[in-house]
C-alpha cells in the first residue's frame, strides 16, 4: 500500500552477461537485482542549468532532473535500468547515505 508522497514501486535490472551474436553485435541478458521490486520514491526537480534554478536567467529552459530515492543500503549501480509504472529509466550515477540511497536517472525513450 502507497502511502507516502511520490512513493513508487520501483523494479531493477542489471545487465549480467554480453554474449556475441556472431553477426559483429550482441546480445545482453539482464537480471532483476536481489531487493527488487522497491519501494522508493521519485522526486522532480526543475533546474535551468548545472548550476541550478537559482542561477536561471529569462529565456532559460527549464527541464526536470528525475531522483529515484531507494532504502538504506540497496545495491544500486550506474548503469542499471529502472522501471517505475511503464517508464524505464537508466541510473547515471548513485549516491548512498545513511537514510537512502538516490540515484540520478534518465528516461529511455
Amino acid at each position: 500500500m502507497i502511502t507516502k508522497p511520490n512513493e513508487v514501486s520501483i523494479a531493477v535490472k542489471r545487465v549480467t552477461s554480453r554474449v556475441s551474436d556472431g553477426a559483429g553485435g550482441y546480445t545482453l541478458t539482464e537480471t532483476a537485482i536481489t531487493g527488487s521490486p522497491f519501494l522508493g520514491r521519485l522526486v522532480r526537480k526543475a533546474t535551468a542549468s548545472s548550476e541550478g534554478l537559482q542561477q536561471a536567467e529569462q529565456g532559460d529552459i527549464l527541464r526536470d532532473k528525475v531522483v529515484l530515492v531507494f532504502p538504506a543500503g540497496s545495491d544500486i549501480r550506474a548503469g542499471d535500468t529502472c522501471t517505475v509504472s511503464s517508464v524505464e529509466y537508466t541510473v547515471q550515477l548513485a549516491r548512498s547515505y545513511s537514510r537512502s540511497v538516490q540515484a540520478d536517472v534518465l528516461a529511455v525513450v
